[in-house]
């Protein structure tokens, strides 16, 4: 497999990009999504970065199972300040057409909450793909197609997507070759999976191919041998999921560090990503309870000293914008370039009354 990371740099600040997206299928559980409402700002509001900011989460939500009241909750979390919606979408025996009118549908029932628009009225999107099987990348069989589009990726870009987020896969043959990377993936519309492997971005480079790439850790953790509390033994495959039965432990977030995923040429600027699937039953608790907390904790005593390490949480879109500006050549604190290219979503301009703002212990300070 490829890789694109590097030792970290010696010097500091080291600046930790840190980014929590969830593949949230939270089906007719609409209870879930209340869930949130009632305890993520409880913990979040503990926990401001280096720019004041609270832990953020974006929340990529299944397209063909929308329900205006449950993405209406997470509208109103994003518009208090604890994160943003993005498009998650399973599909099977598609075509480019049949998938280009799932995607306009879908954007235009997101713009119901102020989702997928932006302040200045343009449509934009992040990506993560159902069933790991982004560009039909995943096995046919007689009764299951997860995809069928080879042109995905031209497809998503002419319809507004900014960058894919699903990656790693590790354990499916969607899993690209290329990994612990930021990278452009060019469309071959007649074959599957053409985003295995591209180039790097890169400072001064300009962008090309079809799609931007964003991936989270992947590696080998040797971590303990057995933590007491928990049924897993290592070394395992590190790919940044977060389960009641991995729980992010400070091991485990010390690798994801040492990833060392980042733009070439900015090496000082560390993005972590991490996912979930937040509403299944085997993730609820190490999300919206002590466990989360704790990486919060942790994260904030070892990552956001001010000498050595700088942290900042961020969405899926201001992650997308931070790797924009280092492209850009931009330097300095990566948290001044959030908006950079692409502008807030209309989620923000909502005015929620059942959420705690986030805005009393972060952007505000």
């Amino acid at each position: 497999m490829k890789t694109a990371n590097a030792a970290l740099p010696q010097e500091g600040p080291i600046d930790i990009v840190f980014l929590s997206v969830d593949h949230y299928e939270p089906g007719f559980n609409t209870w879930k999504v209340k869930e949130w409402v009632e305890k993520y700002p409880l913990i979040a509001r503990k926990h401001p970065d280096a720019d004041g900011v609270v832990p953020q989460y974006t929340w990529f939500y299944p397209a063909e199972q929308f329900k205006l009241e449950q993405v209406e909750i997470l509208a109103d979390l994003s518009a208090a300040g604890y994160g943003e919606i993005e498009l998650h979408l399973h599909h099977d025996h598609d075509t480019s057409e049949t998938l280009r009118a799932r995607l306009r549908k879908a954007k235009d029932n997101f713009s119901r909450v102020g989702a997928l628009e932006t302040v200045d009225g343009a449509k934009a999107f992040g990506f993560a793909h159902g069933n790991w099987a982004l560009d039909d990348s995943v096995a046919h069989t007689d009764k299951r197609n997860p995809c069928g589009v080879t042109n995905e990726l031209i497809v998503l870009r002419e319809e507004g997507c900014y960058a894919d987020f699903t990656f790693p896969s590790w354990g499916f043959e969607s899993q690209p070759r290329q990994i612990n990377s930021i990278y452009y993936a060019t469309d071959d519309p007649d074959k599957p999976k053409s985003y295995d492997h591209g180039p790097p971005v890169t400072v001064g480079r300009r962008a090309t191919g079809d799609l931007l790439i964003f991936e989270g850790p992947l590696s080998i953790n040797f971590g303990k041998l057995r933590h007491h509390e928990f049924p897993y033994y290592y070394p395992l495959v590190e790919t940044g999921e977060i389960t009641d039965r991995n729980p992010p432990l400070p091991f485990r977030v010390d690798e994801w560090v040492r990833a060392g995923i980042h733009v070439e040429g900015r090496p000082s600027w560390i993005f972590v990503k991490t996912y979930a699937h937040g509403a299944t039953d085997d993730a609820r608790s190490a999300l919206l309870g002590p466990i989360w907390e704790n990486m919060h904790s942790y994260l904030g005593e070892k990552y956001n000293d001010g000498t050595k390490y700088r942290l900042h949480y961020v969405t899926a879109r201001e992650a997308y914008n931070i790797v924009k500006a280092a492209e850009a050549g931009k330097s300095g604190n990566p948290g001044q370039y959030r908006d950079f290219v692409i502008p807030p979503y209309k989620t923000s301009l909502r005015n929620p009354t059942d959420v705690q703002s986030a805005r009393l212990s972060g952007r505000d300070n």
